[in-house]
Formats: structure tokens, sequence, C-alpha cells
């Protein structure tokens, strides 16, 4: 999803997470400016390419990406932000260096103080984690000066290097008014996370195609509580996800969800566990979600979003169930847990404190919570709330991906997530 307008953001299920205290931000305060990281605690590095077919280095490239980062002023003095870096480190020596310019600076912050001065909470945490990052009383300064109890704000640094670092710095250099450098700096780790559980794939057997998987261009990557997401649907040899013309499930036009072609299909539990969390009442009616005749697509999405918007902002409102419709969350051995999500009404078969094994049918896929697009949500995160746990990197043990040389990577296996495209021709 783009961060291009508010209404935007709280449309995708990755813009309705708030990340509040189970992220503690890693912070140096010495200096009157505090740098602190979101997500904190550690960052999780993961293997972005193998050695194998076409690549033949002498070390696997990772990634990672450090969703956001805070320059607080902690002083009585008035500074003025100049930029920063982003180093990474392995035994301190340092293996790749990023510039953080004072116009990425600009235009995060210009954003968020304008979300700030509508009273929106629940976006300024969606995307920047701020309410759990910032201290009480702390603002956020749309310009790069910083007064006492404001704070700078960058975010969404994606990194990729060509070996593990095992730290990340993160400097900043702010001017007070009497021209003297002040520098903020922090640390934090960065490691590789293995799975403590064996995940089978939670859909039925047959042929699925992944809209999205923890890489570069997935939605999902570019907030902590969805970055290891993972969407897929089932599609026809047209790429189309449902019957009929491309254009009417492009543009929110079908009639049926039966004619979604994964609709329904077997949800199945990725491991043995406990169910901790079922949402099962989120009805979403077609007439409603749908676009309707003779309406733009500018004007759909402007339609879905405020109604995205009224329903966040009720009062007791579940953000997850608003952007991920009716969803299950189940407990797993070693603190891991499975969240399945956008499943159709009137499908869940569990219940909370059900115990359920790796494969059972647990729902039926649908398209509830943001628009009518039949898809499975899919994460494992660290904790039984979607709303406070960080999503973990996983893989399935039953899969393959249908490349000619994908068995050469595995055990290991490495999704691509697919495009379908359509030729025009050439215009005379």
């Amino acid at each position: 999803m783009e961060r291009s307008s508010t209404l935007k953001l709280i449309c995708g299920f990755a813009a309705a997470l708030l990340i509040t205290s189970a992220f503690s931000p890693a912070i140096a305060s010495e200096s009157g400016i505090e740098v602190r990281i979101v997500p904190g605690e550690h960052l999780i590095a993961q293997e972005a390419r193998a050695i194998g077919v076409g690549y033949q280095g002498t070390s696997p490239y990772y990634d990672f990406v450090i969703q956001s980062i805070y320059f607080l002023n902690t002083s009585e003095a008035t500074l003025t932000l100049e930029g920063g870096s982003i180093e990474l480190l392995a035994e301190d020596a340092i293996l790749q260096r990023t510039v953080i310019s004072t116009d990425e600076m600009l235009r995060v912050q210009g954003r968020a103080a304008a979300i700030q001065k509508m009273g929106f909470a629940v976006a300024l945490d969606v995307d920047y984690q701020t309410g759990s990052t910032l201290p009480e009383g702390f603002t956020l300064s749309s310009t790069l000066t910083l007064e006492p109890g404001t704070a700078g704000l960058v975010d969404d640094y994606y990194q990729i290097l060509r070996s593990l670092p095992d730290q990340a710095r993160v400097t900043v250099w702010a001017r007070d008014e009497s021209g003297e450098q002040v520098t903020g700096v922090t640390t934090i780790p960065v490691r590789v996370y293995e799975a403590r559980n064996t995940y089978a794939f939670p859909l039925e057997p047959g042929e699925w195609f992944v809209l999205a998987f923890p890489g570069l261009h997935s939605h999902h990557r570019w907030t902590a509580a969805t970055e290891h997401g993972y969407d897929i649907t089932m599609v026809d040899s047209r790429g189309s996800w449902a019957r009929g013309h491309v254009a009417d499930w492009r543009t929110g036009k079908v009639p049926r969800w039966e004619d979604w072609y994964a609709y329904n299909k077997k949800v199945l539990a990725a491991a043995d566990g406990v169910v901790v969390k079922v949402v099962a009442d989120v009805e979403f009616p077609l007439e409603v979600w749908n676009r309707r005749e003779g309406e733009s697509l500018d004007d759909y999405r402007g339609r879905i979003g405020q109604r995205q918007m009224e329903l966040f902002m009720e009062p007791g409102a579940d953000p997850a169930a608003v952007a991920g419709g009716n969803y299950i969350v189940i407990r797993h051995a070693g603190g891991e847990y499975s969240f399945y999500a956008h499943l159709a009404y009137g499908s869940i078969r569990v219940e909370g404190g059900q115990e359920v094994l790796q494969g059972e049918h647990i729902a039926g896929l649908g398209g509830t919570g943001e628009e009518p697009a039949v898809h499975l949500h899919f994460q494992v995160s660290d904790g039984p709330s979607m709303l406070t746990s960080r999503t973990l990197p996983v893989e399935f043990s039953n899969v393959h991906v249908n490349e000619q040389f994908s068995d050469m990577f595995e055990p290991k296996l490495v999704f691509q997530p697919g495009f379908f495209v359509t030729s025009t021709g050439l215009k005379e």
C-alpha cells in the first residue's frame, strides 16, 4: 500500500495494525537528542538471496527494514536537524552506510504532523508506532526545527547487503542556537530468526498464487506487525482472481462471492496448537463493498476508505477486524502464533480454547475486512495480539515453487511473488 493519503493508509491490512508496548525502542540520551528505533530490541534479518542459480557469491544476501527512526529533543534548547546515517556493522567493522537526508526527514515529518493535527492517533500508530515510541508530552515537528519536547522522524529504511551484520548503528546530527553540533547515536542488534515450529502451507492442496511475501515489493514489508506476512489467492490461466471479464474483478464488480476462484477453499491450521482468538461476526455485504454502477475508481476508493475510517473510529472497534475481517489466532509451542485473516463469514469451524492439529480445516477463505478481494493473509508472530505483536519469518514444509530450478534451493524454500500481465499489442 502506498503512503500517499490518510485514507489509503487505513485501507490495507498492514495499515490496520497498531503497534504499542510490544516494541521496546532502542534509546541513547546523553547529548540532548535521543535516537529511538522501531522495531526495537533487535532487527530481524532474513536471507534475501541464497547462493545458487545465477548467483555464486561467497555469502547470501540478507535484508531487513528499519521501520521508523525518531529523533527526540530532550534538551532545553532549540535544535535544527542536519541529517544522519545508518551503519551496518560486523564486529565493529562498517559493512555498509546509508545517508539519512533532511529531505526524507521533511517528507515524513510533514505528513506525520498533519495526521497528528487531525487527532487521528490510530493512523500515527499504524504507520509510525508513535504512541509506543514518543514519551508522554512529546509531539512531532513538521520541520527540521525541534523545540524542546518535540521529535523528528524518518521511516522505511530497507537494508540489503552481501553478508550478515551483527548490529546497526543510527546517528543523527543537529545544531543548537549557538551553532554547536549535537549528535545522537544508538546501536541495535541484528539477528536471524529460526522458527521454533515446523509449519505447513495453510491452504488445501492445489495451485495457489502468492500475491505478497516478505520481499521488497510486498506492501506488508513496511509495517512491523505484518512485515513477514503472506497474501495468497487462486487464479485462472489469465491470471484472473474471479470468473467473468478481467475488468470486473480488477475494478471491484464481481457480483457473487462464489465467482472468486479461492472463495471458501479450506484454510488449514499451519501447526499443532490452541486457538486463542476468533472473530467471526464480520458479514461484509457485497452490495455495500462492491464498486457501484457508474462509480469511478477514485470515487470507489474514496467511499471505501471513508467507510473504513468510520469503522476504525467507532467506540470499541477492533482495528484488526476492521481491516482483517474474520480472523483466527492459534498459539503454538515456543511462543509463536499464527494468524489467518479475511475469512469467509459463516465459515469458521473452531472456537477459543480449542486444540487443533496441523492440517486441520479451521475456516473457509474469504474477502472480508478491506474490500471484496478473496485471499488469505497469513503470518506467524511473537505474541497473541495482532495489534502488539511482531511478525517472524516462516517457511513451509510441504509446498514447492512452480519454477524450473526451485528444487535446487530446497530445503530452504525461497518464495517468489508472481505477476500476470496483459499485452495490448503495438499501435499502428
